[in-house]
């Protein structure tokens, strides 16, 4: 678990601010993934959003972070979010979401388990379930939801060169 979960992967954050998702005092950008990712020794780099949303599901809501993630399966992003039912976000998918574990089991983060082909509602905008990711071992992780990198920073209010992470 440690493996995958991280011990190979460096996260990069916008600097001068708190670790964490809601710490929006300064936004990495797309130069910045693009000089990441010319840096020698650097193999791959990919960008991320994160952010807390409203998510709606059976007639109940929550209050849970959502990733943004680019539909590259093979990117530092894409290796860790792994698959337990259904699939990885695809290049020009839009409104569908993959659930962290969590989702699938009933009384964990709903009432009734989120199943594939299920409808979630993030900040009033309808999602398809197409993925649910493999158990993480850690709540936080096993309760969050990723959606295509573009359709998040709509979401969450950020332009198309704004970042809040890049992942090695």
């Amino acid at each position: 678990q440690f493996l995958r979960g991280g011990a190979n992967r460096i996260f990069i954050f916008p600097g001068g601010g708190e670790f964490g998702p809601m710490s929006f005092g300064q936004l990495l950008t797309e130069k910045d993934l693009d000089t990441t990712a010319r840096t020698r020794g650097v193999q791959a780099a990919s960008p991320l959003t994160m952010a807390q949303a409203v998510i709606r599901f059976d007639g109940e809501t929550k209050n849970l972070v959502v990733h943004g993630i680019p539909p590259e399966e093979d990117s530092p992003v894409g290796r860790f979010v792994e698959i337990e039912k259904g699939r990885f976000l695809s290049s020009g998918d839009a409104q569908k979401v993959i659930v962290g574990a969590l989702f699938a089991e009933d009384e964990r983060v709903f009432t009734r388990g989120v199943r594939l082909r299920d409808t979630i509602e993030i900040n009033g905008k309808r999602y398809e379930v197409v993925g649910i990711r493999a158990k993480f071992g850690q709540r936080s992780e096993d309760s969050e939801l990723f959606i295509p990198l573009d359709e998040a920073k709509e979401q969450f209010g950020l332009t198309d060169d704004d970042l809040n992470f890049i992942v090695l």
